[in-house]
């Protein structure tokens, strides 16, 4: 079980997460209109920001033993394609199927979160709908790697960025009241025994 210590770091992490990529999706609403001809150092930078973030956080689960929760591997890839974006001259095409395949790697891996913790349904439920939406339009994105795409794409990023961190902050708020309230249960039962 995880210390109170390492429970109330990763709710000040993930408040903080919460509130930088909720400022990151505001960004990028307002981003989205008229401004996809800068995609490629946008969506370049916002790979380092999550490159960065997975390893910091992958560093830190490890420092902690939580080693289930390293996302390392997945970070350092982001870091690549991320200077790949921004260093290179790749046409804008390549950099919809490189923003899309990215989106479907990382969206994989939120299924396989999903699927392996079904604790807390609600939260889950959320992040599988948005998973499903981003599955689809990076396909289309794919196939067909044009402007409207990629603003329909923008408009689902928005929505990841925000939802990403709230949904995690969710689930850990709804498992905390869970083992508090099995906490406060388990003396009641005690004292109906004594």
């Amino acid at each position: 079980m995880e210390s109170k210590l390492t429970r109330k770091g990763r709710m000040t992490y993930l408040i903080v997460k919460l509130v930088v990529f909720s400022l990151l999706g505001v960004f990028v609403f307002i981003f989205k209109d008229g401004h996809v001809q800068h995609l490629k150092p946008f969506i370049g930078t916002l790979m380092l920001l999550y490159g960065a973030e997975g390893i910091l956080y992958g560093a830190l689960c490890h420092h902690l033993g939580l080693f289930r929760q390293s996302r390392t591997y997945l970070g350092l890839v982001e870091l690549i394609l991320g200077l790949v974006l921004i260093i290179s001259e790749l046409p804008f095409d390549y950099v919809c199927i490189i923003w899309a395949t990215w989106s479907i790697v990382r969206e994989s891996h939120e299924v396989k979160e999903i699927v392996t913790d079904l604790e807390t349904p609600l939260p889950k439920v959320l992040s599988g709908a948005e998973s499903i939406a981003v599955f689809i339009f990076s396909v289309l994105l794919i196939v067909n790697p044009n402007e409207g795409h990629a603003v329909i794409h923008l408009g689902l990023l928005t929505i990841e960025l925000i939802l990403n961190p709230l949904v995690v902050l969710i689930d850990e708020w709804l498992l905390d009241r869970k083992e508090k309230k099995a906490q406060g249960d388990t003396p009641n039962k005690d004292e109906e025994g004594e």
